[in-house]
């Protein structure tokens, strides 16, 4: 089950699961330009899993698809794989919070690439480097 509005399209997504009410999940995608406001929900979508995303998002002719610029999302692999296969053209910025998160308790990881996120109305590229403990 989804909702899927492509009038709301624009060059910069963000994608992210929400909870609502008894532990249900549903993967949102919103138009960032919008910062909340009318008009800024592109799609909604009952669950998190990958093809489930993909085939509401397949509901937005390819040209509005392909006109998406840039994609927030967090490090989750589902989400990669929706951004990857719906969004071809985007570049994939993974959202502060989830690298500061993984800064601070350290991943097990020597190093991590550079990394592209953005701050509200800048963006920035910044060497990430996770020291392990």
């Amino acid at each position: 089950m989804w909702l899927v509005f492509p009038e709301n399209i624009g060059p910069n997504l963000a994608i992210d699961e929400t909870s609502v009410s008894k532990g249900e999940l549903y993967t949102v995608v919103t138009n960032r330009d919008r910062h909340g406001r009318e008009r800024s929900l592109v799609a909604i979508v009952a669950g998190t899993k990958s093809e489930t995303v993909i085939e509401a998002l397949e509901q937005i002719l390819e040209e509005l698809l392909e006109s998406v610029e840039e994609v927030t999302l967090d490090l989750s692999d589902s989400m990669r794989k929706i951004v990857r296969r719906c969004f071809t053209r985007a570049v994939r910025v993974i959202d502060r919070f989830h690298i500061q998160k993984l800064a601070g308790r350290g991943s097990g990881f020597a190093t991590m690439p550079t990394c592209l996120w953005t701050w509200p109305s800048t963006t920035t590229r910044w060497p990430v480097s996770v020291e392990t403990r």
